[in-house]
């Protein structure tokens, strides 16, 4: 089992302003400014964020790094980083492949890769 996310960070990266922002592609986001939320200690949450950031996730690598090529060419001066992430879950060894097109689609990006894997928890189904 494949989990693929994309993440955009940049100081002044506004991903708010796309047009993008109710996609269903979209998983997290916040703005530079914007204040820390959820579950951190009270000296954490008191700090804004000083970068933009947003994740998206897709269960397609091909289709999430097409959708992913259109917010870069949206904000290309405003996008400091680009990490395309892939976690693979598996039983007994761990393999992948990229195709050509997969990996010209991230380069074109100026994108890091990181591959991760991890053992299928087969009671739980992760």
């Amino acid at each position: 089992m494949y989990k693929y996310w994309i993440i955009f960070t940049g100081q002044y990266f506004f991903p708010r302003s796309l047009s993008i922002i109710n996609h269903h592609y979209v998983d997290k986001i916040f703005e530079p400014g914007e204040y820390r939320k959820g579950k951190l200690e009270k000296s954490k949450l008191n700090n804004p964020y000083n970068y933009g950031y947003l994740r998206i996730k897709g269960e397609s690598l091909v289709e999430l790094l097409l959708f992913a090529m259109k917010i870069k060419e949206q904000c290309v001066d405003s996008v400091d980083e680009v990490v395309v992430e892939v976690l693979y879950y598996y039983e007994n060894q761990c393999n992948l492949e990229f195709s050509i097109d997969e990996l010209k689609m991230i380069a074109e990006m100026g994108a890091v890769l990181t591959v991760s894997c991890d053992t299928l928890n087969i009671e739980s189904g992760e």
